[in-house]
């Protein structure tokens, strides 16, 4: 049979393929434990924290709980802070620079004991020179936070 009539036949028998997004259906809450901060910029850690906390909060995929009583824990810990020239005016000034910072996290099934994924994020924020570093840290944080909740939403 060539391959128009098996799609044809697939189509008006009605088979059709699904995804089905629920790999972890049984994950109902999740703990977030304070992210460690291993580089030496001093207040990255909780704030950063504090903003997965609310995001999952407002998503109200999983409701958060205490490490003993969460289905799942997304532990993690910042790796990387780094400031940097991004732009530069015509007389070789600094214009704009840039935080870098990376995140190692690790998101625990804690109802089958198992890992479910490890993964590094990095991201960045820009901020004008006569402006405060903690704008692009802000901006940086807004970034990370997103990407590593929606890792985790998708997979609902």
């Amino acid at each position: 049979m060539d391959r128009r009539c098996l799609l044809l036949l697939l189509v008006f028998s009605g088979c059709t393929y699904s995804f089905n997004p629920s790999l972890y259906s049984h994950i109902r809450s999740i703990a977030i434990p304070v992210f460690e901060n291993e580089t030496v910029k001093y207040g990255l850690a909780e704030p950063f924290t504090n903003k997965l906390i609310e995001a999952f909060m407002e998503d109200g995929s999983l409701s958060i709980q205490s490490e003993k009583e969460a289905d799942s824990i997304l532990n993690g810990k910042i790796v990387k802070y780094e400031k940097l020239p991004l732009i530069y005016d015509e007389y070789e000034r600094v214009s704009s620079l840039k935080v870098v910072i990376r995140i190692e996290a690790q998101f625990v099934d804690r109802v089958r004991d198992r890992i479910l994924w490890t993964r590094e994020f990095e991201d960045w924020g820009r901020y004008a020179a006569d402006e405060d570093e903690e704008k692009g840290i802000e901006e940086t944080i807004e970034k990370l936070k997103n990407r590593i909740v929606g890792e985790i939403i998708e997979a609902w």
